[in-house]
């Protein structure tokens, strides 16, 4: 496996330790037209550098573009901050250009066939990390995501009297009373607690910023993933067949490991992740212990292939070098629809401490053809299973949260031998992810499947 010191010692990776060390400061740039996917490589799917084609997958309908327009939106990367002199923040655009100077002439020895130093390799596995997740398409989903989160954990604290009581005493022992009777603050708290379940109370992240600062954020663990976990094959082709999309990615598992499970680049064995990096060429990248760069000639059907995969995960767009170029891929979505791959998002997962005497929800999950368990590995070796509730297959994020609430209280209270009205202090029997993570798993054993519900 690579060395991962490589990241710090890429030229990339040197400017960004001087500037989180102070010694360099944060890029800059005035640019009010800001891509979501790169300028410099929307010109690579051109013939001239200057004339690119789009078609909506919508309507099908294409017109001639270019790369300053493509992709683009004014503004897009700069954030309300009332700490800054002028309101707004305004970094993330020289970040991401500062990033796409170092990765672009490497990108095109990348798209040529041309062999990759490590920290050459590294550099384009943030490049590609930071794609992932820079885009409207992505920005919409991770907001979803962080809201349905964010409305579960509100609910949790608020379904539960005592512990909102508790909350309000603190607050006002802190000088912050909201001058309400303790009656009208029940009140509120179980209409809080309703309308957080009918989905009438939500909690949005209006301007983007901190959901996009989190996907950034993200982007070195993405990176690392890239760089010492999967194999990359560069398809190249002699003919500028090859499109891009308003996403740059695009990702399919064949065999995700629950039915409900998303697509994403580590997400089962057999996923495959793809970037297209110019007319002629697209990276796909792989899971596997052989983390090394194959370069391989594009026959018609890969590029079908991998162009429909581009074209699924289009947000609204598909770029091309000419009208014919895009124009036939919307003709093959048309005529294979089994190749086109639509975005699937993980789902979020509740995972419960599991009481042995109350198997209920695992034959639940087994008369529907899922693992009746999780199972999660500790950091010195030992596994423990757990009980689980999935989000969107057994009722919203806050549905699925309370319900899994008073599961944990009720074994919480059976466990103390405590009566069903007694308080209980909940101690880390309810946690949720996004499965699969590295450490979680499904049930895989027979044995144990046929043993506890056939």
């Amino acid at each position: 496996m690579p060395d991962p010191r490589v990241f710090d010692s890429s030229p990339l990776g040197k400017e960004l330790l001087e500037i989180a060390d102070g010694k360099k400061p944060w890029p800059e740039s005035n640019a009010k037209r800001q891509h979501y996917v790169p300028k410099f490589q929307l010109a690579d799917f051109t013939l001239d550098g200057e004339t690119l084609f789009q078609l909506k997958t919508a309507t099908g309908a294409p017109r001639k573009t270019t790369p300053t327009l493509a992709a683009s939106k004014k503004f897009f990367y700069v954030y309300p901050d009332a700490e800054m002199e002028d309101g707004k923040v305004n970094v993330l655009e020289g970040f991401f250009a500062m990033v796409e100077n170092h990765a672009a002439p490497i990108l095109r020895l990348l798209a040529t066939g041309d062999a990759l130093s490590d920290t050459e390799r590294a550099t384009l596995s943030f490049f590609f990390a930071l794609q992932w997740g820079r885009t409207p398409g992505a920005l919409k989903k991770a907001q979803e995501f962080g809201s349905e989160v964010m409305a579960s954990l509100l609910a949790s604290n608020m379904s539960d009297k005592r512990r909102f009581a508790e909350a309000r005493e603190r607050l006002k022992a802190e000088g912050d009373d909201d001058g309400r009777s303790d009656e009208e603050a029940e009140e509120l708290r179980q209409r809080s607690v309703e309308m957080l379940r009918d989905g009438e109370l939500k909690i949005v992240d209006p301007s983007g910023g901190n959901t996009m600062g989190m996907l950034v954020n993200n982007a070195g663990e993405l990176a690392m993933m890239m760089f010492g976990t999967m194999k990359w094959t560069v398809f190249v082709a002699d003919e500028p067949v090859f499109v891009a999309s308003d996403r740059g990615c695009a990702c399919f598992d064949p065999t995700p490991m629950h039915p409900w499970s998303g697509h994403a680049p580590l997400s089962s064995p057999n996923a495959t992740t793809i970037f297209p990096i110019s007319r002629t060429a697209c990276v796909l990248m792989t899971p596997s212990d052989d983390v090394t760069i194959e370069t391989v000639q594009a026959t018609d059907g890969d590029v079908r292939k991998l162009n429909l995969q581009t074209y699924g995960w289009a947000d609204k767009l598909i770029f091309g070098a000419t009208q014919n170029a895009v124009v036939r891929v919307r003709k093959d979505a048309k005529r294979h629809p089994g190749l086109v791959v639509r975005p699937q998002p993980m789902c979020s997962v509740v995972l419960i401490e599991r009481d042995p005497d109350d198997d209920t929800l695992a034959r639940e999950h087994f008369a529907r053809g899922w693992d009746p368990y999780m199972v999660q590995e500790e950091p010195d070796g030992t596994v423990r299973y757990l009980d689980y509730m999935v989000v969107g297959e057994d009722g919203n994020a806050v549905e699925v949260t309370l319900t899994a609430d008073e599961l944990v209280e009720r074994r919480e209270r059976k466990a103390h031998g405590l009566a069903s009205d007694s308080p209980v202090q909940l101690k880390g029997g309810i946690s949720t992810a996004v499965v699969p993570p590295i450490s979680i798993r499904p049930t895989r054993n027979p044995a144990f499947r046929q043993q506890r519900f056939r």
